[in-house]
């Protein structure tokens, strides 16, 4: 009789915040009892440490132990001027560089250039973990347009009393 060989514990070992890692003892045993309680070949586990103990015929056999860490999330800031005069578009990026961009607008880049409306990013960082910035709001307006006039055709002297009248044509 030759004893099979012991399981081997395989997986991610860094878990993203508030999310689970899949770990697997492989295949070929009768019976699996995780440290944690769970029975199978493959459970999902947050941070901590694990073994498993499979059974092969007789034989209880002890796996190897994986530590699996928790890796916070990424906290992207939307950063660039938020209004701009003369109709000209805003250009957007993050406070931070990122492995994955993906902009409410469908870009990808890491920076995007963008005219008046709502708009927010979804990161992701090195280990695979994901987050959204918050919302910013663009305002892309035309250079305004001033006018001035006054109710006297001749010139304003010491005394005399004008009133002034705007022309300004509001654009936004």
């Amino acid at each position: 009789y030759t004893p099979a060989p012991p399981p081997v514990i395989t997986g991610d070992t860094l878990a993203c915040e508030g999310q689970g890692v899949v770990l697997t003892a492989g295949g070929g045993y009768d019976d699996y009892i995780w440290t944690n309680g769970f029975n199978g070949p493959t459970i999902l586990v947050g941070p901590g440490s694990y073994m498993c103990l499979a059974t092969s015929g007789n034989c209880r056999l002890a796996s190897n132990e994986i530590t699996v860490y928790e890796v916070p999330n990424p906290e992207p800031d939307v950063t660039g001027q938020l209004f701009s005069c003369g109709g000209l578009p805003a250009t957007l990026g993050t406070d931070e560089d990122y492995a994955e961009y993906l902009w409410s607008n469908g870009s990808t880049d890491d920076g995007v250039t963008v005219g008046t409306g709502s708009y927010f990013v979804t990161v992701t960082d090195a280990n695979g973990c994901f987050a959204n910035s918050d919302t910013v709001n663009v305002v892309s307006a035309n250079d305004p347009v001033c006018g001035i006039d006054s109710d006297s055709d001749q010139g304003v002297f010491p005394g005399t009393t004008v009133v002034f009248t705007s022309t300004s044509l509001s654009l936004i």
